[in-house]
């Protein structure tokens, strides 16, 4: 009776995940308000994700044992695919920033170029009524400083290649957790997942708090279990430090 609660709980839980992921897809593809593509095009990438998936799941249990086997070169391949094409995305941006983003990003920048200028107040009144965003604004003028001392000025690139940087930390400690607390086939689906989901390509462009922070999930779940999992109370204390 257990057995069979825990399989239809999951079942349902996946069946509701997947009609969330379906919704997504269909309105980031049809409802986008931002960007613009022709419909042709529009129907052939769906077409396109919807036959690479089946094909995936008709070779999967036959590949299953070889996946398994080689998960962490999987890992390794799929973090390196993802960087490329996140990069080759931002490479190809026009760096136009609006909203909040505008507010922060901008705000660094002029920060690293003038310090408190004139032309800093602007922004400098928008984080007094903000307070919540000095976090991404301290972070990225740091950053920004450090790579200025180097002769870089492109600060919009480097907004974006930490962004995929941190996408790429999130994504490995998803693995880690799926594959070290549920499975390897949750691990091995959470990267096909992954690698079909459009946003997931060009989301890291985007140097904003809620892109930035999207790794801390991922890490407070696998520090937390590792803590409570540890054989020792030095790794107790180290996961839990992590955790924090």
């Amino acid at each position: 009776m257990k057995n069979k609660l825990s399989s239809l709980l999951s079942t349902s839980v996946l069946a509701l995940y997947a009609l969330l992921f379906g919704g997504i897809t269909l309105a980031i593809t049809f409802k986008n308000v931002i960007f613009t593509y022709r419909m042709s095009l529009q129907f052939i990438l769906l077409g396109a994700l919807a036959v690479g998936l089946a094909a995936f799941l008709l070779v999967y249990k036959k590949i299953n044992p070889v996946l398994i086997k080689h998960r962490y070169k999987l890992l390794a391949v799929f973090c390196i695919f993802m960087f490329a094409v996140q990069l080759a995305v931002s490479l190809n941006m026009v760096p136009k920033v609006m909203y909040d983003h505008d507010k922060t990003l901008n705000a660094a920048i002029v920060w690293t170029l003038e310090g408190n200028s004139e032309r800093f107040q602007l922004y400098n009144n928008y984080l007094h009524h903000y307070p919540h965003q000095m976090g991404i604004f301290l972070l990225q003028q740091t950053i920004f400083k450090i790579v200025s001392a180097f002769g870089i000025t492109n600060f919009f690139l480097v907004a974006c290649v930490v962004g995929h940087l941190l996408f790429m930390v999130m994504n490995v400690t998803a693995f880690k957790y799926l594959d070290e607390n549920i499975s390897s086939h949750s691990a091995i689906f959470y990267l096909l997942l992954s690698a079909i989901y459009i946003p997931m390509y060009f989301q890291s462009s985007v140097s904003y708090t809620d892109t930035w922070s999207a790794w801390a999930a991922p890490c407070l779940l696998l520090f937390g279990t590792r803590a409570f999992k540890a054989e020792s109370n030095g790794k107790t204390v180290l996961y839990s430090l992590l955790t924090g």
